[in-house]
This record gives structure tokens, C-alpha cells and sequence, in this order.
């Protein structure tokens, strides 16, 4: 258990397979804890984030790659099927596979919505919340039933210019 002047200390939790370390102990003693104990869970909180950052940023890097390759499947399939077309074939034959064409339903392609006509049009009524006036007049004190504002903080990570001042 975390006491307020002892060293920082994190448990260790696993989740999907992946091992996720999160501080121990009371949070509300956070402001009795030592300086030096403060001074190594920022340290900790930058690492384990700059991990964070590089694993979203290969995470990225491999939907990059895993798309390009069913892009390159996709191509792959297309130019197979033109070239079927093109020869008037519907099958090709190989020793472990076969391919087929198969029909599917038509492709619906408009081409110029302006000559469609209107019996074949429908109309869309969208309801959007203007939030922005709807935020003023909270602000102002206007009372908004469904709405309301809910304060919010955010911690402040800063060098400690004032050295020895804890």
C-alpha cells in the first residue's frame, strides 16, 4: 500500500494480455507525499506515456500496411476478373483452386442527380442542437432543461521553479 513519504510504489494489473502498471494506494494522501516521491511518478507517468505514444504510432504504421495489402488483393481480384472478361471466361481452372464469376446484383451508378426524377427523390429533415447558443445562455444562467455545464479540470504537469519549496 502507498504511504504518503514512501518511495512510489505500482501495482501491476493484465488486461487483453498486456501488462498495465497503475499507482497504489490512497490518491487523496497524494498531497502529503514526499518530493522525491512525487519527482519519480512524473517520470514514470512521462515513460509509460512516450510508450504509449510509440506503440499508437506503430499501431497506425500496421493498418497502414494491412490496408495496402488488401488494397493490393482487391486489385489483384479486379484485374483477374477483366481479364476473364476480356478472354469471355467465367472460369479458370488451377489444381488446387478455381475461379469463378459469378453474377451479383447491378451496380447502381448515378450519374447526374439533377435528371433523376423527383418520384424517385426523398426528403431528409435533420435536427442539429446549436450548441454554441446553447452553451452562451448557460453560461448567462439561463436555465436549459436537457443541458447543463459541468466544470472540469485538468492537471498541470510544470517544472518546479521554487526548488526546495515542497
Amino acid at each position: 500500500m502507498n504511504k504518503p513519504n514512501d518511495e512510489f510504489s505500482l501495482v501491476s494489473i493484465e488486461s487483453d494480455d498486456e501488462l498495465f502498471e497503475t499507482p497504489e494506494g490512497d490518491v487523496t494522501a497524494l498531497g502529503t507525499w514526499a518530493p522525491a516521491a512525487i519527482d519519480r511518478s512524473v517520470f514514470v507517468s512521462d515513460q509509460i506515456e512516450a510508450v504509449g505514444e510509440i506503440l499508437k504510432k506503430r499501431g497506425q504504421e500496421m493498418v497502414k500496411a494491412g490496408q495496402s495489402r488488401i488494397n493490393w488483393v482487391k486489385s489483384f481480384k479486379e484485374a483477374l476478373k477483366g481479364q476473364m472478361k476480356q478472354d469471355g471466361s467465367t472460369e479458370l481452372v488451377g489444381i488446387d483452386w478455381r475461379l469463378c464469376v459469378q453474377p451479383t446484383k447491378a451496380k447502381l451508378i448515378i450519374e447526374d442527380e439533377s435528371q433523376i426524377p423527383e418520384s424517385y427523390k426523398r426528403t431528409r429533415t435533420v435536427i442539429e442542437i446549436d450548441q454554441e447558443a446553447l452553451r452562451q445562455d448557460l453560461e448567462m444562467g439561463v436555465p436549459v432543461a436537457g443541458a447543463k455545464l459541468e466544470m472540469n479540470g485538468s492537471l498541470r504537469i510544470r517544472p518546479n521553479t521554487k526548488k526546495g519549496a515542497a
